[in-house]
Formats: C-alpha cells, structure tokens, sequence
C-alpha cells in the first residue's frame, strides 16, 4: 500500500524523531518508549478507523516506522510481544 504523501512527509527523520518526543512527553508519568501503535495512530490522523484498506495503512506504516526509527541514532525501536 501506498504512503499518502502528507503521512510521507511525517516520516522525515526530523519530523518523526519530533513526533515521538512529543508523544513521550504527553503520557502521564515516566515512560521509557512510546508504543508504536500511538505513532501510527497519529500519523494517519483522520484515517484512523476501521476496515481493510486502513488496517493495510497501519501495517504498512508500522513497518515504516520501525524501519526510520531503526536508523535514528538518537531512537530505538524494541520489537513489543504482540
């Protein structure tokens, strides 16, 4: 599935690694990590529902995600349980 570009421009290292800061200062209390279901949650934004090409959207981005965070120096992706 394609990435729509305004998601695509979320994904920049420096957009993302602003993203995920920002999201770990908004949780109540200390936290180590930000679940990366929150990430793409908020980067699909509006597009966050349920159905078939959503979910395609989610998994897609999930990958993503890991795949830039991975090659952020400053962040670490840990692979979750489920």
């Amino acid at each position: 599935m394609q990435i729509p570009p305004e998601i695509q421009r979320a994904l920049t290292p420096e957009a993302l690694s602003a993203l995920v800061h920002d999201l770990l200062h908004r949780t109540e209390g200390r936290r180590a990590g930000v679940n990366v279901a929150l990430i793409v949650q908020t980067l699909m934004g509006s597009a966050w529902s349920a159905g078939p090409q959503q979910a395609a959207l989610y998994l897609t981005l999930r990958e993503a995600v890991r795949q830039r965070i991975e090659a952020l120096p400053a962040l670490r992706y840990v692979q979750g349980l489920s």
